[in-house]
């Protein structure tokens, strides 16, 4: 049987796919309220954008080709209902559900639950849901907020403003770190890069007689202090995600 060119593409793309490290967002229908009173999830179909390029299976292209970089399976899990999310994932009925989809993915995968709604302002493309939302805002709140408040603010843009373009997603200046965040676990900002930023950082608040003196190291450090914790809470977050093989995406 001869193979189209067309077939051909759509073999060798579902390859790819089924290869990248976002295998899936998948939904899971909550019954335990009256669908008047539901709130679905961050990333759920529901809730996501409706421009074209964003629609059906073009929402899943931007969101694996975002996290292609990932060094772990994820499978995002999208539920109809937030209201009551602890007695949803200890239910006997979603342990089931979620033993059965286990038994599709490579072993492994990080499984996400996503336990937050939308709010107001938030945008609803993928960028902003998958990245910014569940995986940056999950690990600032995940960390203990006096760590994520040592950071000064003209560091995290500057941190910020090093990005890849499509990982500077937030143009509110007081919400970039999530970005930075999602970056560092996506892999694509590392800890030298960041540590030479800071230190640049740090030259620029003293005179060149200043960099030359003791205070000058001993900003340097604390600032090296700074960016070392930030690494450190992601890894903390992905460390447990990969223990449990599960993770409560809780974004506020």
């Amino acid at each position: 049987m001869r193979i189209t060119e067309g077939q051909l593409r759509r073999i060798i793309r579902e390859e790819i796919i089924g290869e990248a490290p976002l295998d899936d967002i998948i939904t899971y229908n909550v019954n335990q309220r009256q669908r008047s009173e539901r709130t679905p999830s961050i990333a759920h179909p529901s809730t996501r954008s409706r421009y074209k390029r964003t629609r059906g299976a073009g929402y899943m292209d931007i969101a694996r080709d975002l996290m292609r970089s990932t060094k772990d399976n994820w499978v995002i899990i999208t539920p109809s209902d937030t209201g009551n999310n602890y007695l949803t994932v200890n239910s006997p009925r979603f342990k089931e559900w979620l033993d059965e989809k286990r038994t599709q993915h490579p072993a492994g995968t990080i499984f996400a639950f996503v336990s937050g709604t939308p709010v107001g302002g938030d945008f609803n493309t993928p960028a902003w849901a998958v990245i910014h939302d569940l995986l940056g805002h999950s690990i600032e709140s995940n960390t203990a907020a006096v760590r994520m408040r040592r950071i000064p603010r003209a560091l995290r843009l500057a941190l910020h403003s090093a990005l890849p373009s499509e990982l500077q997603i937030s143009e509110n200046r007081d919400d970039v770190l999530p970005d930075i965040l999602a970056a560092i676990l996506l892999g694509r900002l590392d800890i030298d890069t960041a540590h030479r930023i800071s230190k640049d950082y740090v030259s620029q608040l003293r005179d060149e007689q200043d960099r030359r003196g003791e205070f000058f190291e001993r900003a340097v450090r604390q600032h090296e202090d700074i960016i070392d914790d930030m690494f450190a809470a992601v890894d903390e977050f992905v460390t447990d995600a990969r223990a449990e093989g599960f993770v409560n995406l809780a974004p506020w």
